[in-house]
C-alpha cells in the first residue's frame, strides 16, 4: 500500500518541486516502534525559546538555519548538537525528510562524519549518524544516504577506533544506520553499488556522478568494515548490530560473495567460539546476547547456501558449534526462544545440502549435556516442540485461548518443519540412518518416526506403515 505526498513548497522549502510532482512511500514507514517521538514534550522547550525570541523581535529558527548550524565552525559542538537533535525530531514526519533531503542534508551530515575527532565530538557523530538512520527509513532516503556521501561518512565513522570508549555509542549508531539502507530490497541494491527498482529516486534530482568501480569500491569496504567490526570488537550491541547488516546483505548474491571474501563466515565462528567458551546462559529473546547469536546463525545459513561458502564451512566446526547452542537453547529456556531455535535448524539444513558437511553432524561432542551430536539435538528440539505443539493446535481448531500465551504456534511449527527437514538431509547418509535407529528404537516412538520418515524412501527401513 502506498501513499502520495504532495511536496510543494511551503515557507521553508529550499528547491521547488515541479508541478505534480510526486513521491511515493510506504505506510509502514510510519509506524510508531519505527521513530518513537513525542512532539509535546520535545518541542516545548523549542517553543518556550521561540516565543522569547518573537518577544524580543527576533525571528524564530528555521530550518535553514537548522541545516546551517551544522557547518558552522565558529558555533560550539553543543549547539551543533542540539541543531542535530531538532532535526532528528523533525524527521519523525515522512514529509519533513522529503525535505531535509532536497535541502542537501545529506552531504552535510557526511562532511560531520568524516571531519577529524578535533572538530568534533562523539555527541555530534553520534547524532549525525542517528539522522542518517533516520532518513534512510524511506527509499529516497536510502538512495541519497548512498550516492551522496553519507554510506562513506557512516563506513568512516565505524572504522575510525580512536578513543572507542568514548565513541562506542556513535559508532553503534553508524552501523545502525547501515543496517536500516540494508533493510529493504532496494536501499541493499543501491548499497551494493547495483541500479535497484525505479522510481524510488527523486525524478527531478540527479544523483552525483559515480563509475562502476567506484561502487564497487565501496560496497567493498562497507563489507570490510562490517567483517573487521566482528573480528575486532567485544561489545554486544556493536557487534550484533554489525551481524545483522551483515545478515541482510547476504541476502544478495553480491552481497554474500562481497562477506564471504570479507571472512564473515569465519568471523561468525569465532564469535560461536567466544560464547561458548564463555558460557552459554540463553535469556529470552531480547537479551542482546541471544539476539547476536540469532543473527549470526542466519549469516551463517545464508552463506552456507553459496557453493564458495560450502568449501569455506568445511574448515570450520561449525556443527559442533551449532550442537552447542542447541542444547543451551533447550535447556537454558525450553519455552521460548522458539525463533532461534528455528534458525538454527534452518542453518542446520543449509548445511546440510552438502555431502561433505553431513558427517560432521553425526560426530558426537562434549557438551554440557554429555556427548551429543547435531543429530541427536535436532530429535531431542523435535521432541520439546511437538509437546508444545499439538496442546496449542488443537486450542486453535476449538477456537480456544492458547494455553501457552507468550509461545506463538507459528514459530512452533517452524521448528518442527525445520527439524524434520534436517532429520531427513542427513539421513540421506548411511552412518546417519544408523544413529537414527539407536535414537527411535522401532519397539518405541512410532509416531516420532512415522512424522520424521512417512512418505520418504526411508518410510519402510523404519517401519513407517503407509496409510
Amino acid at each position: 500500500m502506498a501513499r502520495n505526498v504532495d511536496t510543494s513548497p511551503g515557507a521553508n522549502a529550499a528547491v521547488a518541486p515541479s508541478a505534480g510532482n510526486k513521491v511515493s512511500y510506504s505506510t509502514s514507514d510510519h509506524l510508531v516502534d519505527r521513530h518513537p517521538f513525542r512532539p509535546a514534550a520535545s518541542f516545548e522547550t523549542q517553543r518556550q525559546r521561540d516565543a522569547g525570541r518573537v518577544l524580543h523581535g527576533i525571528a524564530p529558527e528555521t530550518y535553514d538555519a537548522l541545516i546551517h548550524a551544522l557547518t558552522d565552525v565558529s558555533l560550539d559542538p553543543r549547539q551543533r548538537a542540539v541543531a542535530l537533535k531538532h532535526l532528528l525530531g523533525y524527521t519523525a514526519s515522512a514529509e519533513k525528510k522529503v525535505l531535509f533531503l532536497r535541502k542537501d542534508l545529506v552531504p552535510i551530515l557526511a562532511s560531520v562524519l568524516q571531519a577529524p575527532s578535533s572538530k568534533t565530538t562523539p555527541a555530534v557523530e553520534e547524532l549525525a549518524a542517528r539522522l542518517l538512520r533516520s532518513l534512510a527509513i524511506i527509499p529516497q532516503g536510502a538512495h541519497c544516504t548512498v550516492v551522496e556521501g553519507g554510506l562513506e561518512g557512516l563506513v568512516t565513522s565505524i572504522r575510525n577506533t580512536k578513543d572507542a570508549d568514548q565513541r562506542l555509542a556513535a559508532r553503534s549508531a553508524a552501523v545502525a544506520a547501515v543496517v536500516q539502507i540494508a533493510s529493504c530490497w532496494d536501499g541493499r541494491e543501491w548499497l551494493l553499488g547495483l541500479d535497484g527498482a525505479s522510481g524510488m529516486q527523486f525524478p527531478d534530482r540527479a544523483a552525483p556522478s559515480s563509475t562502476e568501480a567506484q561502487r564497487d569500491a565501496l560496497a567493498r569496504e562497507t563489507c570490510d568494515t562490517l567483517s573487521h567490526v566482528l573480528d575486532n570488537e567485544t561489545d554486544v550491541q556493536l557487534v550484533t548490530l554489525a551481524l545483522q547488516a551483515v545478515s541482510l546483505i547476504t541476502m544478495e548474491p553480491k552481497g554474500l560473495q562481497l562477506c564471504l571474501i570479507a571472512g564473515a563466515l569465519r568471523s561468525t565462528s569465532k564469535i560461536f567460539q567466544r560464547r561458548i567458551d564463555a558460557g552459554l546462559e540463553l535469556r529470552d529473546g531480547d537479551d542482546p546476547a541471544t539476539a547476536m547469536l540469532l543473527h549470526a546463525v542466519s549469516v551463517v545459513g545464508h552463506i552456507a547456501m553459496d557453493a564458495v561458502g560450502k568449501r569455506e564451512a568445511t574448515e570450520l566446526p561449525l556443527f559442533r558449534q551449532l550442537t552447542h547452542i542447541g542444547l543451551a537453547a533447550i535447556a537454558s529456556a525450553p519455552d521460548s526462544l522458539f525463533q532461534l531455535k528455528s534458525a538454527l535448524m534452518a542453518c542446520g539444513c543449509a548445511l546440510a545440502l552438502h555431502v561433505e558437511l553431513k558427517s560432521t553432524a553425526i560426530v558426537k561432542h562434549e557438551t554440557t549435556a554429555g556427548p551429543c551430536s547435531f543429530l541427536e539435538a535436532a530429535v531431542k528440539l523435535l521432541r520439546h516442540a511437538n509437546r508444545l505443539h499439538d496442546p496449542m493446535a488443537s486450542a486453535k481448531k476449538r477456537n480456544e485461548p492458547n494455553p501457552f500465551e507468550h509461545i506463538r504456534l507459528l514459530d512452533v511449527q517452524s521448528v518442527v518443519k525445520s527439524c524434520v527437514q534436517v532429520v531427513r538431509l542427513l539421513c540421506e547418509l548411511p552412518a546417519a540412518r544408523a544413529a537414527v535407529h539407536k535414537l527411535l528404537p522401532v519397539q518405541e516412538e512410532y509416531d516420532l518416526r512415522r512424522q520424521l520418515f512417512y512418505a520418504t524412501d526411508f518410510q519402510e527401513e523404519f517401519s513407517v506403515r503407509p496409510v
